[in-house]
């Protein structure tokens, strides 16, 4: 987890009269031992490490130092905030916050409608099972309540490691189990897309799209690893190709990622090579060309001379990017299934 260091870390002093070292926290002076000993330098040291770390889990304006925090006065409400702090940095990826931010939202939303003004010391088993009700009474899928009740849980054992949150109270919530199959709404499994629904969307898409169905077709990449394919991740030098992602789901985890490309999906993916080794092979603004393109083809009446002489606007609300968007991809996609008439299948 980064910190925000302050500005300004308080310094080691001597207080003259009895000959100590001595630290100003918050308004607070804590008295070392001997002055300049290693024992003092070591205590300070220590304050500061917790007093940096309790800076990002403040708790209701309450003193920072963990030490000096009544685990038995702490609102849920208090301990909520705090960890939402903590999570606007650590999940984050790429400067993009992860959709791990949400699903917290998400689990914790009935922890603080229905105990938000409780203290911690106070949720037991029991209201964790109520509030896995509610988010049964929401409609969302057993596997789903699953992973939030597990969030509730990290959250309290997020505040048991920084000294605000009881062990034992955390200990009593992991006796409460998960759903097991039928207890709650269950999700239909995902299945293959009959090849008659793919190969129906062909002429309602544009060829940039349509070439990125096919190489998830032949690949078997994910949707964000072929809208951010560039020429530059690709290596050439061999019966098999390979793709490098720049960014790919678990680079966090330290992994790397090859996709390998065989002979038909080097057939695909050839004519969109890009002299510019940079450049993002599939482009909204060339799909937009193209439309524009497409439009003037079946245009029945001739252009008039006002509409040629038109200067593109110099500051447009909308402009098209250089790279696809998951969502602009799926979105295309959704929209092909409409025009042709089939249930609809994402990317």
């Amino acid at each position: 987890m980064s910190i925000n260091r302050p500005a300004h870390i308080p310094k080691y002093r001597h207080y003259k009269p009895k000959n100590l070292g001595v630290v100003r926290l918050d308004g607070r002076d804590h008295y070392l031992e001997a002055y300049n000993t290693a024992e003092s330098l070591e205590r300070y040291n220590r304050l500061i490490a917790e007093w940096l770390l309790t800076r990002n889990c403040q708790v209701a304006k309450r003193p920072t130092n963990t030490r000096a925090v009544d685990q038995k006065l702490v609102a849920i409400n208090d301990l909520l905030l705090a960890f939402m702090t903590h999570a606007q940095q650590r999940y984050v990826k790429n400067g993009v916050p992860t959709s791990e931010q949400a699903s917290f939202k998400t689990a914790l939303r009935p922890l603080r409608e229905l105990y938000g003004r409780e203290r911690v010391t106070s949720f037991g088993p029991l209201a964790l099972l109520a509030c896995r009700q509610q988010l049964m009474d929401a409609g969302i899928c057993r596997k789903r309540i699953n992973q939030h009740v597990t969030r509730i849980r990290h959250v309290f054992k997020w505040g048991v490691a920084r000294e605000i949150v009881l062990e034992t109270v955390w200990r009593a919530l992991c006796s409460v189990q998960g759903l097991r199959y039928g207890e709650a709404i269950e999700t239909n499994s995902v299945k293959p897309i009959p090849e008659a629904h793919i190969a129906a969307i062909e002429k309602f898409v544009s060829p940039h799209i349509w070439t990125m169905v096919n190489l998830q077709l032949w690949t078997g990449c994910r949707p964000g690893e072929i809208c951010a394919m560039r020429t530059l991740d690709l290596r050439m030098d061999g019966k098999v190709w390979e793709y490098h992602p720049e960014l790919h789901k678990t680079e966090h985890h330290n992994k790397q990622r090859v996709i390998y490309l065989g002979p038909k999906a080097q057939e695909i993916i050839q004519p969109w090579l890009k002299t510019d080794l940079h450049a993002y092979l599939f482009s909204p603004r060339e799909v937009q060309a193209w439309h524009r393109l497409q439009r003037s083809k079946i245009r029945k009446t001739p252009v008039q001379p006002s509409q040629r002489q038109r200067k593109p606007k110099k500051n447009p609300k909308r402009t098209a990017g250089e790279k696809y968007s998951t969502i602009a991809y799926d979105r295309a996609i959704s929209r092909a299934c409409t025009q042709a008439e089939i249930p609809a299948w994402n990317d």
